[in-house]
Order: structure tokens, then sequence, then C-alpha cells
């Protein structure tokens, strides 16, 4: 049935333009991000005395990194119980208790070396350390030969408590006589051993349950006198070096006379002291070869140095005849920090922090402590930049920044460090990743405040009260991806950004507005209950040939509670609606009242840009089958085959004798296409019945085949595809894509189509005088087919053919020719009738009697 030109152009005259889109309910908000800290453990025990078991009130504990640098500090109250907070997961350190003179490392040795360290693990843990510390101490004292008698250097005494596995204290005999004091009170096993000898005990032992005892008693001093049991050959005496160096003040290089230079051991056990001579040098002979020790300087006017060139004995060196170049620079102040959180919380662990000069001649690196402060002495007179790096491994580590709070070294400020003083800042950690985004219409420029804004995880952030997204991340500094959605009315917008640390990132986001349909979808009658049936999906089909969907995708939408439903964004242009409605009910072609199953019924609907189209309502019926053996109208055989109604609405035989059978139509006349392989498709309308089964069967004709569709002209395009599309429906029959195939109907006009790079253009042949856009094959194979763009491939859309007309009949004959002459008057003028183009967007009416907008072309047969 043909409807007015009025019927279909009120479709668009109902069409609202949209100043301001009304909201489709408010987006989830994200909660305010506020980033996590790590999870931190504590350690805590109770310091007693092991005498009487009495809590010792005021003693204090320090946690050590490997390097011995403090990580944290604190006392007992008077019932002897420490607790120290903010340890990483997995952190390790080592602990000591201090009282009055006594250091004890934890779990019960008077040196680093034997000290176990604590872990907080992973599951959190809260380690419990308890110090138990004898306060009546003893010394022991003595002297370690070779078996000839000469001193046994750099020899060794371990001390063992009897019955004990882990030593508790270690002497060494760096000429042959040692001596420790400070030793708890009780009775050792010593174990002796180096100077090129294996380990003995004490007296001369060659196993430990062959050794005597010794007792420590309060103030006692025990001496012993030990010879290394005799080998042969006798060991060689180990290779000693002179460790030697040269003292300079910086920056003059001048010698620095009379400085006080101390050797230690890499566990600082002090070996010896000396002073520099009038041109600075110092020296330390008969010291081992390649031990581990560190030198430390120190001079008035000038800050101790260790090795060569630290505030603190940071690093070992190897003992070695090469000298050492010290430098002191003049001035001693003292440095500490407090580090915030952004927020004014304490600071999270696990930052290490770096001490440069602004010369860039000096620098120190040293741990933040755990309650997040810095304190670092004899540190040279001048001015330093601080940087802060977060050092615990984790997903988000915070970013590297300089005082003060400055994401860039190019934006550090300076820290006066002067002779004899204190200086002291407190640092605030880098604010974590902040956006605030303003979207707007790319066409209006009006602010968007109901859009839906996501930037890392698919959770919306709504608008503030001024209409600005904001959002707080976590600290990590790459490219961020800020998305805006606002459905049904704008299309989505995606905008990369690179934050800076420590800053609020300011981002407009442009948003493209769409189209928009607006219909009330009725399903009352074929779905009574529709809770939870989902979404109601569409094609949006557009053009006369084939079924082009516009935008290439499918949309879906959620009817309201009183059935008002809203597809979009969409783009511009005249569209009809394949319909696949929920439930029970059947597809249909969206028609001006009611659904239709033919195509050539559906509603035209004009869409614009920012502009709701109002569209007929969607009444969906409950579906039926149509099924039916395809045969073959030459042989009468079964083919196996498969039949269509629209868009994801197909269906195939498994059997060619039982044939397709095709679920979900709505109770209407449906114009099905049956193809196989060898058949291009073919027409026959089968009226569908709601609940029911038609069975309905179907012919096809063997096709012609075009062996090869080639690409004429000087340069071959990256991609290009040829379809076929019949003359009178404007099916799509077959397509071939480069130098493929291409299977055409031998007894119904076609219309040939080639898309290239983008570009489309239509074959034109010649019958006789005369042009025409379409082609009528025979039955004798066509081996091949030359498009040339601008050839006798031209951008002129032919319309449908409203009635069967004689085409060009094969074999197919391409004529080169000139492009179409000038039209007069609707026919073309020249050597023959031809197709001539008209402006785009001038609306003509269809060969169904429907507006269409597109290229005008009218056709004499």
């Amino acid at each position: 049935m043909r409807r007015s030109m009025l019927t279909v152009l009120a479709l668009t005259a109902a069409a609202l333009i949209i100043p301001s889109p009304p909201a489709q309910g408010a987006p989830a908000q994200a909660a305010p991000a506020r980033v996590a800290p790590a999870t931190t453990n504590h350690i805590s025990g109770k310091i007693t005395d092991a005498a009487t078991g009495e809590p010792i009130a005021g003693a204090c504990v320090t946690a050590s990194n490997s390097r011995w640098q403090t990580r944290a500090r604190v006392c007992a109250g008077a019932d002897g119980t420490y607790r120290i907070d903010g340890l990483y997961q997995n952190a390790v350190v080592y602990l000591r208790a201090t009282v009055d003179t006594t250091t004890w490392w934890w779990p019960g040795s008077m040196d680093p070396v034997y000290a176990t360290p604590v872990s907080a693990g992973y599951p959190a843990t809260n380690p419990v350390a308890d110090f138990a510390i004898e306060r009546r101490q003893g010394t022991v004292q003595g002297s370690v030969t070779r078996q000839d008698g000469a001193p046994a250097i750099f020899a060794s005494a371990i001390l063992y408590r009897v019955g004990a596995d882990k030593p508790i204290a270690f002497a060494t005999a760096f000429d042959g006589t040692f001596r420790r004091t400070g030793v708890p009170v009780g009775q050792y096993h010593i174990v002796l051993g180096g100077s090129g000898y294996n380990t003995q005990w004490y007296p001369a032992a060659a196993t430990r349950a062959e050794a005597t005892p010794v007792e420590i008693t309060e103030g006692g001093t025990v001496p012993i006198a030990e010879q290394f049991r005799a080998v042969e050959p006798i060991p060689a005496v180990p290779a000693l070096v002179t460790v030697q160096g040269v003292v300079t003040a910086a920056p003059d290089g001048a010698p620095v006379a009379d400085a006080e230079v101390s050797l230690y051991s890499h566990r600082l056990d002090p070996f010896a002291t000396t002073r520099t001579d009038a041109q600075g040098r110092f020296a330390f002979p008969n010291i081992r070869k390649d031990i581990g020790v560190h030198v430390k300087v120190s001079a008035p006017g000038f800050a101790t140095t260790w090795n060569p060139d630290d505030p603190e004995p940071y690093a070992a060196v190897a003992a070695s005849e090469t000298p050492l170049a010290i430098k002191l620079r003049p001035g001693s102040g003292r440095f500490t920090a407090v580090l915030k959180d952004h927020d004014g919380t304490t600071a999270p662990t696990g930052f290490t922090a770096t001490l440069s000069s602004q010369d860039g001649s000096w620098s120190h690196t040293l741990p933040v402590r755990l309650d997040g402060t810095i304190d670092l002495a004899d540190v040279p007179a001048g001015q330093y930049r601080l940087q802060l790096v977060d050092s615990v491994p984790a997903t988000t580590p915070r970013p590297d920044q300089w005082y003060p709070s400055r994401p860039d070294s190019t934006d550090a400020g300076l820290i006066t460090i002067t002779d004899g003083q204190t200086t002291a800042i407190t640092e605030s950690l880098l604010h974590p990743i902040t956006f605030e985004v303003t979207v707007r219409d790319a066409r209006t420029g009006a602010q968007i405040s109901d859009a839906c804004v996501t930037f890392v995880q698919e959770v919306c952030t709504a608008a503030d009260a001024d209409g600005l997204y904001r959002t707080v991340l976590d600290y990590r500094v790459y490219t961020y991806y800020v998305k805006a959605t606002h459905a049904p009315y704008h299309f989505m917008a995606r905008t990369p950004v690179i934050p800076r640390a420590g800053e609020i990132t300011k981002v407009t986001v442009t948003m493209e507005p769409g189209a928009v349909i607006a219909t009330t979808y009725r399903d009352g009658a074929v779905n009574p209950d529709p809770e939870g049936l989902g979404s109601v999906c569409a094609y949006l089909i557009q053009g006369r040939w084939g079924m082009d969907k516009l935008g290439g995708v499918q949309v879906c939408a959620m009817p309201a509670a009183d059935g008002t439903l809203r597809f979009g964004p969409l783009p511009s242009g005249w569209v009809q609606l394949f319909v696949l409605p929920r439930g029970e009910a059947g597809a249909q072609w969206l028609g001006y009242q009611g659904g239709t199953g033919d195509r050539r019924n559906a509603a035209l609907i004009n869409l614009k840009a920012g502009v709701v189209t109002r569209a007929p309502d969607i009444v969906p019926a409950r579906a039926g089958v149509v099924r039916g053996v395809v045969r073959n109208t030459v042989t009468g055989a079964p083919v196996k085959a498969c039949v269509e109604a629209g868009p994801r609405v197909r269906a195939c035989a498994e059997h060619a004798e039982t044939g397709p059978m095709l679920y979900g139509l709505g109770p209407y006349h449906w114009p099905l296409s049956y193809s196989g392989d060898g058949f291009p498709p073919t027409q026959m309308t089968v009226k569908a019945v709601s609940g029911q089964t038609v069975f309905k069967d179907a012919q096809v004709t063997p096709g012609t085949l075009v062996q090869s569709v080639q690409f004429g002209g000087p340069t071959a395009p990256k991609s290009w595809q040829v379809e076929a599309f019949d003359a009178w429906t404007g099916a799509l029959l077959s397509t071939s894509t480069f130098n493929g195939p291409l299977l055409l109907p031998s007894t119904k006009p076609v219309a040939i189509r080639m898309t290239h790079d983008g570009q489309r253009c239509w074959a034109h042949f010649t019958e006789g005088r005369r042009l025409t856009p379409y082609y009528t094959a025979g039955s004798t194979a066509i081996a091949k087919l030359t498009l040339t763009p601008g050839t006798n491939c031209l951008p002129g859309e032919p319309p449908l053919l409203p009635a069967p007309v004689r085409g060009a009949k094969g074999p197919m004959v391409v004529t080169m020719f000139d492009p179409l002459p000038t039209v007069r008057g609707g026919n073309a003028t020249g050597t023959g009738t031809g197709v001539a183009p008209s402006t785009a967007g001038t609306t003509v009416t269809s060969p169904w009697g429907r507006p269409s907008v597109g290229m005008m072309a009218r056709v004499k047969p």
C-alpha cells in the first residue's frame, strides 16, 4: 500500500532539537578515590634485665637496614615495652637495644654480624622481638700465636655461650692480641682461627667437646693465650697491605694536616687510629688484604667523612695498596626533615632520600625513617636539593619528587646547610593524579553535566554542582584515556592525557551530537511480563542497495517503564529500522503503523545530528517459523540452501532433503531470499503466522559465473570489492574481492557496484547504441570483467527498477567510453540515453512511493 508523502514528512516535522538533553537517570557515582596506603606491620617487644627479669625503663631500640642505616628508634616505657610501626610487608630490619653503654643485637649477640633479621612477612605479620639484657659484664683478652711462636696477625676469637649454637661476640687479633670488653657474665667456649689456620677450640682442642669453658665474672678479666696446632707445611702468613691515602680540603684540594683518621672493619669494629702528616697523608700498615674496611676522617672546621665522601659509613671498601683520596668539606651542619602525606597524615614508609649539592659534587642517599623523619649529621655546609624516591615494591608506587613538593627536578628548591646549625624542613608528598574534566557539545559549546566520565575502570564519575567531573586516582603517571559517554544524545569521546604528578590536570572533552530516534515499544500483548527481557535492538539500514547498516553496528536500548524508547547516538541520514524484538516477539521492519516483513513498506526516517526524531511505535507480535525444501528449478533436486529475511535473521539447511528452518519471524509477508552453492539469491514471499510453522517449498536457479572481476586503471587500490544487486529489489546477490569470482542470476537484471579505498562507482555497460547500469547475464560463464573507475565504473547511483525491464545481455561486453554526457530535461543527450546525477540531498520519490535522499537519476529503458 502506498503512503502519501505527507505521512512520511510528518516523521521529520516531529523532530525535536536538543538544546539541553533530558537526563536519562543519574550515572553511577564513583566514590571519591583515596589511594590506600601500602599495608604496614609493626614490631613489638619487651626489654628486661636478664638477671632479675625486671623491665628496663628507658631502654631504646634501633632498627637498621643491611647497611646499618637507622630506620627507626624508639624507647621503652616504664613497663619495658616498645613498638616500631610502619614496616611494609616483607621489610627486613636488624634490631639493637641500648641500655647505658651496653648494646645488644636481637636475639642475643654483641655484634651485628650475628644478628638475626626481623621480617614483617607476607601476608601481614607483626613480629615480637623481646630482649633480655645482661648488665653484669666482664672482659676477655689474650694472645694468639702461630705454631712457630710468631703473632697470628688477624686471627679471630669467637665466643659461644656454653650450650648455645650461635656465637655471641668476636674479637680480632690485629697484631696477634685481642681484647673484648662488655661480655655478659657466664661460661663460654672460645673458638680461634685465621692467619692461615683452621679453627680450634680453647685450649688447643680440635673439637668443641674437648674445649674447656672460661668463666666471665662481673668486672673480671679472663686472660687466655693460644697457639695454633702444628700443621705441615706451616701455613703462609695472610697477605697484608697498607691502607693509605691523602686527605684534602674541598674545593681547592689543599692537604689537611693533623686530621684524625680511624680504620674500622666492615662490621664497624675499630682497628686503629692515626693522624695525617703535613701533606695530609695517612697509613695503616699490616691490614689483611681485601677485607672490607671503613675509613673515618674528621678535622676541626670540616664535616666528618666516611669512605671517601659520605656523612655515614654507607659502604665498605676493600683493603688494598691503592691510595684513597678523601675530601673534607668545610662546615658541618645537621639536616632534619619531617615527611607528611599530601593530606597531612604520616607519610607512608619505604621512601629513600637523596641530598645532592647544588654543584653536583656531593650526594648521599639514606632511608626515610619509619616515622617519616630524616636525621643526618655531618652534612657539609652549602646548598642542596632533596629528592624523594618510593623504594617499596608496589603496583602503584609514588612518583619521584623534589623539595618542595615538585614532580620535576627543574623546579626543585634549595636547602641551605649552615656550619654548626641544624636545618629542619617539612616536606609533603605529591597529591595523587587528579583530573578535572569539562564536557562540552562539539557544535554548540554548551556544557554537558549529565554525562558519564570514566578514567581507568568502567565506573562513571558524575559531575559536581559546577558541572565538572572530578576524580582522584593513584600515583602512576602515564597516558590516561578520559572517556565520556552521553547516551543516547552524543557519541562517545575519548581523549588521551598525560598528567603531571601533584597537580590538578584540567581536561576538556568535546562530544559530537548524534541523531536520536524516539519511539514507544508496546509489547504488552506478546510479552505481558517484560521484566528481565533486556534491551530492544535494531539495525538501521540505509540506502536502496543491499542492507548497509548505518554506523555499521546494531543499536540497542532498554525501554522505560512506560514503554518509551530512544535509540542513539546515531549518524545522520535516511534510514529504515529492522527491529529484533525481545521475548517471544518476532523480527519486523518498522512500518508506519505496526510492523512489516517487506522493507519496501518500511518507514523512512530522516536522522539529523542533535535532533530527536519521532518514529512510529514499535508493536511487536508473536514470532512464527517458516521451513521448506529448496529445489533446483532445472533438475527438481533438493538443494542444501540458506534462507534470509534480514540482518541476523538467517538459517541454513543441515540436509537438502529437510530444507532450512527460519525462526523468529513476525506475522507478516516476508520476501525471503533463498540461496545455495552455485545458486544466487532468489526471493519468494512467504506469510509467517504467529506461533505456527508455515511449510513452503522454494526454488533456486543456477547462476552464471563471472570467473574473475578485475580492477582497471593505472593505480591499484589497497582494497576493493565488487557487489552485485537485484535491480528490482536492491537485494545483495553476490560479492567478489580483488580478482575473485562473482555469481549472477541468469534471468534477472542486476546492478554492479565497486567499492575501492572508500570510494564507490557503478558499472555501466553498452547495449547496441545505448548505455545502461543494468545487466542481465546469460547462461554462459563469463571469463573476466574489468571495472575501471571513471571509465566504465561511474559515480552515478542507479535507481531501483520499478518493473522488469530488459537489460544488457551476455556475453558481457564492456566498452570503453567517455563520462556520461550532460542531461537536459532529465534525459541524456548525445549518443544515447544515459544516467544523470542530480544534486545530493534532493528529496525525490522512491520506487515504492516514499521520499528518499541521494543521487537522483532517471533512466529511459
